[in-house]
């Protein structure tokens, strides 16, 4: 049957910390495994590609007991660089992941999930979604879209500096080696490659999973140019020769992909999608434009007030300050872990590309506990971070338990993990019950 349903608010913004998020319901009931997966393919050149995948997945709760807790770090952690400067060294600890411990198995499979990143992004920027899909029963695939990430940018940067470089590298295979700079790929040939690496991620799952991974149900969430690989792969593109993949059947999606979003056929997509963007949005009218492009008879549009371009799209962030302010305090030969600083706490000099800095989305205690990175911190932005100055807008705690929350219930729905709920009911009674006072739109045109 065919609901048609809309809600639309405007309302005043409501700060939301941490306090009042922090226990909400956005953890399921099981264990969290985390795994890497590696493979080669060849990329849209006909070119070796590496491709490196963060997976996590219900553990089984004796095996979770005894497995050691899981750490994120970049590829580029512990590569020598050259004199005088350390190899990068942050890491930051996962919430509730641990590595290696064996599936928790049961009668029937797990649906899959694959998280594409966002431009210069990395997978492990968006562990808290994709821990707690898991936690809810997913199997969920984060692949690292080689040429398209931060790793890529700090190589560009190194070899930049070193005149000429003593040490250029690039990421070929599973070593950083001499190629052709700059690392970092350009717009077309990213988006073919980021829609092969998600056809392969899905092609090789199985062999770690086999009949535990239900490939008949799907699902994808994008962030930024993340949710411009989703488009690809539900619509297609003409424009780059990308052609659909039927085996994807939802399309969640945080923020919008800018540029990239107009080379993707958005009238062909059909498969059920949500749309989350916010005020504060540098990409919230490519946001807007892209769900009234889309042709599915089930799609929201949901607009979060205060929110962030980086506060949708990597939430994980303030951890990745707290893990890297240290370091990059102490160790002056730190040159990459405060090249990593600085891309988290300075502001983008093009006011039309800024995507919110952790002082804007961070609360205070990210800043001192359990180490007081202030001086660091002022040094590089000439504030003083207090209670009173910090966040200046909505928390990315408070973010990620309503991104949480609306994935869990879409793909609790359309891939059939929580039986008939309807999505489209759920938004415009239980999500605005909880999440009003911090909502700006909610848009459900239909919903089958």
């Amino acid at each position: 049957m065919r609901r048609m349903v809309m809600w639309l608010l405007t309302v005043g913004f409501a700060s939301g910390g941490p306090s009042g998020f922090a226990h909400a319901a956005d953890w399921g009931g099981f264990k969290v495994g985390h795994t890497k997966m590696s493979v080669t393919l060849q990329d849209s050149a006909g070119k070796p590609r590496p491709l490196h995948t963060l997976i996590w997945y219900p553990a089984d709760p004796k095996s979770y007991k005894d497995a050691p807790p899981s750490t994120y770090r970049p590829l580029l952690h512990g590569v020598a660089l050259p004199a005088p400067w350390h190899a990068l060294s942050w890491e930051f600890a996962a919430e509730r992941a641990r590595d290696n411990p064996a599936l928790k198995t049961r009668g029937r499979p797990y649906p899959l999930i694959v998280l594409s990143h966002p431009a210069t992004g990395d997978p492990f920027s968006n562990s808290k979604i994709c821990e707690r899909l898991a936690s809810y029963g997913y199997i969920v695939a984060a692949p690292t879209h080689n040429g398209d990430t931060q790793d890529e940018v700090r190589a560009d940067f190194i070899n930049g500096l070193a005149a000429p470089p003593p040490v250029p590298y690039c990421l070929d295979g599973q070593e950083w080696v001499l190629l052709k700079a700059p690392c970092t790929d350009g717009l077309n040939k990213s988006m073919r490659d980021r829609a092969l690496d998600v056809r392969a991620v899905i092609d090789n799952i199985p062999s770690l999973f086999g009949e535990h991974v239900d490939m008949s149900r799907i699902g994808f969430v994008g962030a930024s140019r993340g949710s411009a690989t989703g488009l690809s792969l539900a619509g297609g593109s003409t424009a780059l020769s990308i052609a659909p993949d039927p085996r994807v059947r939802a399309l969640f999606m945080l923020t919008a992909g800018g540029a990239a979003n107009p080379l993707m056929d958005l009238a062909a997509i059909t498969i059920p999608t949500v749309q989350v963007s916010g005020t504060k949005d540098r990409n919230l009218k490519a946001s807007r434009d892209t769900f009234d492009a889309i042709s599915s008879s089930s799609k929201a549009y949901v607009v979060i007030t205060s929110a962030w371009h980086r506060g949708l799209s990597a939430d994980s962030s303030c951890e990745q300050m707290q893990a890297i302010g240290p370091i990059a305090w102490d160790d002056p030969a730190a040159i990459l872990d405060l090249h990593s600083l600085r891309n988290l706490i300075l502001k983008n000099p093009n006011p039309s590309q800024e995507s919110g800095t952790m002082l804007d989305v961070c609360s205070y205690q990210f800043f001192v506990d359990p180490v007081d990175i202030r001086r660091i911190v002022l040094q590089e932005t000439t504030v003083w971070v207090t209670p009173e100055n910090v966040p200046t807008s909505i928390t990315l705690a408070a973010v990620n338990v309503m991104v949480s929350d609306l994935a869990r219930a879409f793909f609790g729905d359309v891939l059939d993990v929580r039986g008939d709920e309807s999505f489209g009911e759920y938004l415009v009674d239980e999500f605005q019950e909880k999440y009003g006072a911090n909502l700006t739109t909610v848009e459900v045109p239909s919903w089958r």
